[in-house]
């Protein structure tokens, strides 16, 4: 009986041992195929951070030359107005100078009338007194010849 219990605790033991290696061998099977799994998942991980940054990477480019685009376009678009806003200053300042120069000539015009007016009423005023000189003179020695010739007559008929 002790032979009997010795060989079942043996062969007991032994089938435990072999039982344990065959769950070691399917255990480290399962190891080494959750590492290639592990592997694999690491590697696809991999390609997609690469694939998203990429992607990113496009998309951030296109942002880019999108907001370049806006830049341009809202620069352009204020270079535009302000070239307008210069034009219809300069339109308005070039309307002024042309009132102010009509304006001008229309005094100029004015005053040119008036100066020629006054000279020709200058000139007739001269031609009057010129008349009136000649005339008054004329009348003067008319009258001294006249008085000469009276005080002549006075004196002669007197002496004589």
């Amino acid at each position: 009986m002790l032979g009997r219990d010795l060989k079942s605790i043996f062969d007991d033991a032994l089938q435990d041992l072999q039982d344990q290696e065959t769950m070691v061998s399917l255990l480290r099977e399962n190891v080494t195929e959750a590492e290639q799994k592990l592997q694999l998942a690491g590697q696809a991980a991999r390609n997609m951070l690469l694939q998203v940054q990429e992607e990113e990477n496009r998309k951030a480019a296109e942002e880019r030359q999108y907001l370049l685009a806006q830049m341009s376009s809202l620069i352009n678009e204020t270079g535009d107005r302000q070239q307008r806003r210069l034009a219809e200053g300069l339109v308005g300042i070039d309307k002024s100078i042309e009132r102010a120069v009509s304006e001008q000539r229309a005094a100029q015009n004015e005053h040119t009338s008036g100066l020629n007016a006054w000279c020709a009423n200058a000139r007739t005023l001269t031609d009057k007194l010129e008349r009136g000189r000649h005339a008054t003179t004329a009348q003067i020695e008319t009258n001294l010849d006249v008085s000469h010739d009276r005080l002549v007559f006075r004196f002669t008929v007197t002496f004589c």
